[in-house]
């Protein structure tokens, strides 16, 4: 019996064995630890090595039991993102109705962000050619400034809206955008969606 694993510590002791009678071995059974393996190598050249059933079947547990975890913590994130998803879905879908009649015509609804007190909606103008400029070639250039514009109160709440406006390039490098009271004249709208371009044309020459 020798106390401890110390590589050099075990050879040294296995040295005292006759090398004609070492090199008769021909199987050693061993843990998976590197110090195993190189005290066997040494002491037993002709010897072949075999990991015991025991660290074989650990191994084999403790790589299913990760797996398990993992599989366990992706599904809960999974479901998690779900449920964020369909709650952002139902959000959009409700907002949808009661913002005013023609504006996702225009925009895309970005965000919905509430609380018991404000409800918050982020709207981004469509990259949809002004109907002004349909003849000429415009690179999207982003957006304006965001704008806020508080709109009627739902349920007591405050709502305001968060509004990007598209801006474009044309060939000739001038910057673009919709005009909003062209809009207005072309479109049979409900009052709301004239109130809201009324609220917009103000900021027609916004900043870049």
């Amino acid at each position: 019996m020798i106390k401890g694993t110390n590589s050099q510590t075990v050879r040294e002791v296995l040295s005292r064995i006759p090398d004609f009678k070492r090199h008769k071995v021909k199987e050693v059974t061993l843990d998976m630890a590197a110090s195993m393996e190189n005290i066997v190598k040494y002491s037993f050249p002709k010897a072949t090595l075999v990991t015991d059933r025991f660290h074989v079947q650990k191994l084999a547990f403790d790589a299913v039991q990760e797996m398990r975890d993992q599989s366990e913590f992706l599904g809960g994130k999974l479901k998690k993102l779900y449920f964020v998803q369909v709650m952002q879905s139902e959000d959009y879908n409700l907002v949808s109705l009661v913002l005013p009649s023609g504006i996702l015509d225009f925009f895309s609804i970005i965000k919905v962000a509430h609380t018991e007190e404000v409800l918050n909606i982020y709207l981004e103008e469509k990259n949809i050619k002004p109907e002004e400029f349909k003849t000429s070639k415009l690179t999207s250039k982003g957006f304006f400034d965001e704008i806020k514009v508080q709109d009627f109160p739902i349920r007591g709440k405050d709502v305001f809206l968060y509004i990007r406006r598209r801006r474009w390039e044309d060939e000739e490098g001038s910057i673009v955008y919709r005009n909003w009271e062209h809009v207005a004249k072309g479109t049979r709208m409900t009052k709301e969606f004239a109130a809201f371009l009324k609220v917009i044309s103000r900021f027609q020459t916004g900043k870049l």
